[in-house]
C-alpha cells in the first residue's frame, strides 16, 4: 500500500501502519516523529479515511521514506508483500492533528467500524473465529439466493446442474467434514451423507443419472420443474456456540410458476471450516404436521 502526495499542507496527519505478524522495526516516539512520517493535505487525508480502509492497512517490516519535490517526507510502503488471510491487525494508530478541529476520535471510530464490518475468520493466534449471527444470516441469504438462482438458470434453459454444484460447494461442508442432511421430500433415502446424494436431491436423479434415487428425487432446487421465485428465512432462534451455530425456524418458498407459497420448517447447523468459511454441517427440513 502506498501513500504519496505532495499537496501543500495546511494540516498534518500522521499514519502509523498497523503491526501484523512482523510490524515496524522502529516506531515513532513523539509527535514530531509522527509528523515526519507523512504530511498530506486535509482534503486528501479525509478522503483516505472515508474511501479506502486499505490505504491505512499496511503489512510491512520496514517503511521506505523519500522526499518529494516540495521537500516533504513521504512514506512508501511495499505493495508486493503477501498478505495472509489469517493475519489480523493487532493495533491501529491513527492520530490526525488538524488545526481548529478535533476529528481524530471520529476518524478512528469510522475506521474501526469499516474494518469490523469485513468480518473475521481467524483469531489472532490462527485458530478459527467463532461463528457470529451475521455469519448465520449471510449463509441463509446465500442459500435462499442460490435456490432462486438455480431455478432461474433452469427455467432459462441454462446449465442448472453446474450452477447447483457451484452453489453446493459454497453452502455445504461436504469435503470439509461430516454433513448431517435430512431433506424435506426424501422418503426411501431420508439421509444424504455425500455430496452426490445431496446433488441428486437438489437437481433430480435424472440429471445426476442416479438410478437408485429415481422416482424420489425430482429436483427440489428447481421445484420439480416449476422453479422457485424466492425463499425467505424466518428464524425462531439462533444459538451461537463458538465455531458452530444452530438456527431453527421456517422458510417460505414462492413458486415461480403459480406464485403459491410453501412453508417448510428447518433446523440448520453452521460450522466454520478450516479455510475460514462458514458452511452448513446440519440441515433438517420438514413440512408442518397436518392432522
Amino acid at each position: 500500500v502506498t501513500t504519496s502526495s505532495c499537496i501543500g499542507a495546511r494540516a498534518s496527519i500522521a499514519l502509523v501502519s498497523l503491526r501484523s505478524r512482523e510490524g515496524f522495526a522502529a516506531r515513532p516516539q513523539s509527535p514530531s516523529d509522527l509528523g515526519a512520517y507523512c504530511r498530506c493535505d486535509l482534503t486528501l487525508s479525509m478522503l483516505v479515511f472515508l474511501s479506502s480502509t486499505t490505504a491505512l492497512v499496511a503489512y510491512s517490516s520496514a517503511p521506505r521514506m523519500h522526499i518529494c519535490s516540495a521537500g516533504m517526507p513521504i512514506v512508501t510502503l511495499p505493495s508486493n508483500l503477501p498478505v495472509s488471510r489469517s493475519a489480523q491487525p493487532e493495533m491501529i494508530l491513527t492520530s490526525p492533528v488538524v488545526k481548529g478541529a478535533v476529528v481524530g476520535g471520529a476518524a478512528v471510530g469510522l475506521l474501526s467500524k469499516l474494518l469490523g464490518s469485513r468480518g473475521k475468520k481467524f483469531n489472532a493466534d490462527g485458530t478459527l473465529a467463532p461463528v457470529t449471527k451475521a455469519d448465520v444470516t449471510a449463509a441463509q441469504k446465500l442459500w435462499a439466493d442460490s435456490i432462486a438462482s438455480i431455478s432461474k438458470v433452469y427455467l432459462d434453459g441454462g446449465n442448472y446442474v453446474a450452477a447447483a454444484g457451484e452453489a453446493a460447494g459454497k453452502l455445504y461442508g461436504y469435503g470439509h467434514g461430516s454433513v448431517l442432511f435430512k431433506p424435506t421430500k426424501a422418503t426411501a433415502h431420508p439421509f444424504r451423507a455425500t455430496g452426490e446424494e445431496a446433488m441428486s436431491y437438489f437437481v433430480g436423479a435424472e440429471a445426476m443419472k442416479n438410478d437408485e434415487f429415481k422416482g424420489e428425487d425430482a429436483g427440489f432446487a428447481i421445484n420439480g420443474g416449476k422453479g422457485w421465485k424466492s425463499v425467505t428465512f424466518r428464524n425462531h432462534k439462533i444459538d451461537l456456540n463458538g465455531p458452530t451455530a444452530q438456527a431453527m425456524g421456517d422458510y417460505v418458498f414462492v413458486d415461480a410458476t403459480s406464485g403459491d407459497e410453501v412453508r417448510v420448517e428447518y433446523t440448520f447447523g453452521y460450522k466454520r471450516n478450516d479455510d475460514g468459511k462458514v458452511r452448513i454441517y446440519l440441515h433438517h427440513s420438514s413440512v408442518p404436521y397436518a392432522a
